[in-house]
């Protein structure tokens, strides 16, 4: 009899289990974003400045190349959303980088940073040619060095283990816990499925 009594009360049990679950996962997909948040990768939550710089960056190139990047024709739309979903992918794999360059140890210094720039303004023909590139994208010397310093985690991972970084740093995408918040990922928070992935 004990037997026959547990048994719906296991199941009645696992049924509420996984409900609650399901809850779960609904309400984290639905959430609201936490404040100044762009996207959530794991535990890094990206702030929305980033994002909103890179937006608006890709959007000044292409108008400067006569292409209209607005909602108010569908393929400005189609653009804007082009440009908004290549954001949300940098970002996604920007806090990889940081994930796995955390792992092994690895960090890009202010001299690292500080060097890498003087570098790129003798390459271009000075500091005064980087500033106007930066001022037609709308982007200032803070902006520029926190994308230069990705490029620059990239270099080192790269450097230090040359062969396995490619397949640690696809490894530790498909692994990330990725909810967005903006663009395309608005009302859909799951990503990749929100940009038309799977």
């Amino acid at each position: 009899m004990a037997t026959a009594v547990g048994a719906p009360d296991m199941r009645n049990g696992m049924r509420i289990g996984l409900l609650a679950a399901m809850a779960s996962i609904s309400l984290s997909a639905c959430g609201s974003a936490p404040p100044n948040t762009a996207i959530r990768v794991d535990n890094l939550n990206v702030p929305m400045h980033l994002y909103d710089v890179l937006v608006l960056s890709g959007q000044l190139r292409l108008e400067r190349a006569g292409l209209q990047v607005t909602p108010g024709s569908s393929a400005g739309a189609a653009r804007l959303k082009g440009v908004q979903s290549i954001a949300i992918k940098k970002l996604v794999r920007d806090a990889a980088l940081e994930e796995l360059a955390k792992q092994r140890h690895i960090v890009v210094t202010v001299s690292d940073l500080d060097i890498a720039v003087r570098r790129i303004e003798a390459g271009v023909g000075g500091a005064a040619v980087v500033d106007r590139q930066l001022s037609l994208d709308h982007l200032n010397r803070q902006d520029f060095k926190d994308q230069l310093r990705f490029t620059l985690l990239e270099q080192k991972l790269s450097l230090k283990d040359p062969k396995g970084f490619p397949t640690a740093l696809a490894r530790t995408l498909s692994q990330a816990r990725v909810t967005a918040y903006v663009g395309p990922c608005e009302t859909d928070h799951i990503y990749p499925k929100c940009l038309g992935g799977s």
